[in-house]
């Protein structure tokens, strides 16, 4: 197939990004360990069979794009070597299938693509991520169809915040941020005028969602996205239409679900049902209101001369702007970011969701992002390994706030990969932006006749999208979640790819690494090839492995649910046997062995954790609870010591009145 076929149509494109997203995002997101690895498993054969089979990839690939792809991949190794030196074999082996995971989407994604399709792309990317807000958003229209509300229960910070299907805020509202981005650009410039029209009615949504999830971050990198957005457009004056209306239905939207605390808060019974469905009523008359206000003002919005700001004006505003900082005392702000949270302080604010997104706490995000510091300042050159930040922080921490990311991608990055692994990220992004700006740069003058080689009107929003994406992955780790990262990945493709350049333009005017056409393989391309081969081989048998050990070990916690001992020890067997370096899978196969009377088999598979995670303590609280059982004090003493030892703040240690509300 070539590309003049009908696959590389915008709407076939669209339809099929989208679903995949759809589908990734109904397993939450891809982000337990089982779903990761079918997905790295799925992608990586996609990549193996396309190029063994000669389908791939269907158009020339210049040779920047796949230094690109070379150092994301070279990342992803040194994810996986350093499982050699990582505090957690099984947490550093689940990284690296989730490196892996990323590494194939984007490499797919410069496989697959061809010239003309690059609107297809983005409106796949943004029809997926609008569905992962419109299933949020059924949840609390219909609240008892999520699990919202038993993570309020459950989890601390949840307070309610809108987290299903993806099963946290965070990501929620990193979802919410992109989609917006992709609406309002949809709402201005999109040439069709349904798209144009979905875009417009989908925009006050979106913002609804984020005031949902309360998710400070997500609001700082929307605006980052917006200010690129509004700075590489051209045809402003029709984005801030679109903006301006999504945004003032959205905070009527807000307005109005600000009022209802069963709703805000995730409650399944009370009014929380008649607060549902007032709200989907809300929403429908907002969202037609929306729709008139584009139909009758629409062409209006953008024939409207806006003066510039005299000089006067901007200054006025400056002084406004300082006054406001100065008022809100940034010291103190500071100061109340960074301090330790207690849990042990009640909320007792009517809507928890309002004070929190309006609130200057880091909920931990300081000492989280301290302690992968600390890491890199251990180890600075190679990190202190792959999945090592949980441990690691559990070592060190000072609170009783638990934490299993870095809640930012890049000092995660530096903290368990070191400087190398920095610097590999950092050279990925700097040849994606590199590409993209030489290639906005060839953008032709207003009433130039030749329209250029690239399809420029798609480079502001792909741009904003990056990097909407890119700060929220700062600032949380909702990178782990593919049904986020994966679109980002996939603009990163689009914008240095093939899909960027028009259709009929012919090859991209640079080296080209990859080229189908029947002119013969020189030597880099089938080298490349080869490699491309291999690297699928080796992915391909580490994430059936990862898959295995991770089901396994998922339907053994399920035995033990449902008090299936015998059951729980023979899943736990096989997720060992997938894959004998987890602690996960050892410490669940001890669990099943300790409920099912075999308390000596048990301490031996203990040891076995001890081995795979020194840092751990979870594996000497088992064995503790063993010793006691076997009346072996002395041994208990020791295990229940070293436990402390290794995290001396775990809430198990505390006692009893420190969880008791303050006065």
């Amino acid at each position: 197939m070539r590309p003049t076929d009908s696959f590389g149509t915008e709407h076939v494109t669209a339809t099929v990004v989208a679903v995949l997203i759809g589908l990734t995002t109904l397993w939450y997101g891809g982000n337990p360990p089982e779903v990761s690895a079918a997905i790295s498993l799925l992608v990586w054969w996609a990549v193996a069979l396309g190029l063994t089979g000669g389908i791939l990839p269907r158009s020339p690939i210049a040779r920047p794009a796949l230094v690109a792809a070379g150092l994301f991949l070279l990342l992803a190794a040194l994810t996986g070597v350093s499982f050699f030196w990582s505090n957690n074999e099984g947490l550093a082996f689940i990284k690296a299938i989730q490196w892996f995971l990323l590494g194939g989407v984007f490499v797919l994604a410069l496989l697959v693509a061809v010239p003309g399709t690059a609107r297809g792309w983005f409106g796949g990317i943004t029809l997926g991520l609008g569905f992962i807000i419109v299933v949020g958003m059924l949840g609390r229209y219909f609240p008892g169809i999520s699990d919202d509300a038993e993570l309020a229960r459950t989890l601390y910070g949840a307070a309610g915040r809108l987290s299903w299907p993806l099963g946290y805020w965070n990501a929620m509202a990193a979802a919410g941020a992109l989609a917006a981005v992709g609406a309002i650009w949809f709402g201005a410039n999109h040439p069709g005028r349904r798209w144009r029209a979905l875009g417009f009615g989908f925009t006050p949504i979106c913002f609804l969602a984020l005031y949902l999830t309360s998710s400070r971050g997500a609001v700082i990198a929307l605006i980052v996205g917006m200010a690129l957005l509004f700075w590489m457009e051209p045809r402003r004056r029709r984005l801030a239409f679109a903006f301006g209306a999504g945004l003032a239905g959205g905070g009527i939207l807000i307005l109005i679900a600000s009022r209802m605390h069963d709703l805000v808060h995730a409650k399944t019974g009370g009014s929380a049902g008649t607060e549902g469905l007032i709200l989907l009523a809300c929403t429908v008359v907002v969202v037609g209101a929306s729709l008139w206000t584009r139909g009758h003002f629409e062409d209006r919005a953008r024939n409207l001369r806006i003066k510039r700001p005299r000089p006067l004006v901007w200054a006025l505003l400056g002084v406004a702007l300082l006054v406001a900082v100065v008022a809100s005392n940034p010291v103190e702000q500071v100061r109340t970011f960074v301090e330790t949270p207690k849990l042990s302080e009640a909320r007792t604010e009517d809507n928890q969701t309002t004070y929190h997104l309006l609130s200057a706490s880091g909920n931990g995000r300081w000492q989280y992002w301290s302690a992968a510091f600390g890491g890199f300042k251990d180890e600075p050159l190679t990190g202190i390994g792959a999945g090592s930040f949980r441990d690691y922080y559990d070592h060190h921490r000072d609170t009783l706030l638990f934490g299993s990311h870095a809640h930012s991608l890049p000092l995660e990055i530096l903290g368990e990969q070191g400087l190398a692994g920095f610097v590999l990220a950092a050279g990925f992004l700097g040849v994606v932006v590199g590409i993209t700006r030489r290639r906005w740069k060839t953008r032709p003058a207003a009433g130039d006749a030749d329209p250029g080689p690239y399809d420029y009107e798609l480079f502001p929003p792909l741009v904003a999208l990056v990097a909407t994406g890119l700060v929220s992955f700062s600032l949380d780790w909702s990178s782990e979640f593919p049904a986020l990262s994966a679109p980002v990945l996939l603009a990163m493709a689009v914008l240095v790819g093939p899909a960027m350049l028009r259709r009929g333009t012919g090859p991209e005017p640079v080296p080209t690494a990859f080229d189908p056409r029947p002119s013969g393989l020189s030597a880099p391309r089938l080298a490349s090839a080869i490699g491309l081969i291999a690297v699928a081989g080796v992915v391909i048998y580490l994430s059936g492995l990862g898959f295995g050990s991770a089901l396994y070990t998922e339907k053994s916690r399920e035995a033990i649910k449902d008090e299936e001992y015998s059951k729980a020890i023979e899943y736990g067997e096989k997720a060992v046997a997938f894959a004998p370096w987890s602690s996960e899978a050892t410490l669940q196969l001890a669990a099943g062995q300790e409920l099912g009377g075999d308390l000596p088999g048990a301490l031996n598979t203990l040891d076995d954790t001890v081995e795979q995670a020194p840092l751990d303590g979870a594996p000497w609280l088992a064995r503790f609870r063993i010793y006691v059982k076997l009346q072996d004090l002395e041994h208990a003493y020791e295990a229940y010591a070293k436990a402390q030892e290794l995290d001396p703040n775990a809430p198990f240690f505390q006692p009893a009145d420190f969880f008791l509300p303050a006065d």
